[in-house]
């Protein structure tokens, strides 16, 4: 499969990876089909971050589901839309119980999609297919009647949102 991939400063390029599979409990395979522009993004790409590259980008996006772990198949169906925290959060430590998803204990710090260091380990948006682990916590369905595009962002404005608040 393709991703694509900040080389350095004003260069992308697409790079061949392997398909992401299921490994375990609880996971999606998620194929990009609405992805937004992050305030960030420009930023990135003229090297004005303290982000290094090279790493996988897009971290606002929405997909579908096409690929499911057992476990979560009847909550969350082959071929349903869902918004994908960029954030990578289990759902189950004790900073994600307290509502900190942010911190999660599970993962290593700043975890995510699109953005370094998370972006090393779970890649970006901008590919054909993303592996989605903690699927459970990390996905929100979209009904059918929602326009994907004026919600592409929620990924990234919800999780904001709710570290802020929290």
């Amino acid at each position: 499969m393709r991703r694509l991939v900040f080389q350095k400063k004003s260069i992308i390029d697409w790079e061949e990876v392997p398909n992401p599979k299921i490994m375990g409990i609880n996971q999606a395979i998620v194929k990009p089909i609405t992805i937004a522009r992050c305030d960030l993004d420009l930023p990135i790409l003229k090297g004005q971050t303290l982000f290094r590259p090279p790493f996988a980008i897009g971290h606002e996006f929405i997909g579908e589901i096409t690929e499911i772990s057992e476990d979560i198949a009847e909550e969350f169906p082959i071929g349903t839309r869902v918004a994908v925290s960029f954030q990578v959060s289990c759902g189950h430590c004790v900073q994600c119980q307290k509502g900190i998803s942010n911190s999660c204990d599970t993962v290593p710090m700043t975890s995510g999609f699109g953005m370094p260091p998370g972006a090393a380990h779970f890649g970006g948006a901008l590919a054909d297919f993303v592996l989605i682990p903690y699927a459970s916590q990390m996905l929100l369905k979209i009904p059918p009647h929602i326009d994907s595009i004026a919600v592409a962002s929620l990924s990234d404005n919800i999780s904001e949102a709710w570290k802020l608040a929290g």
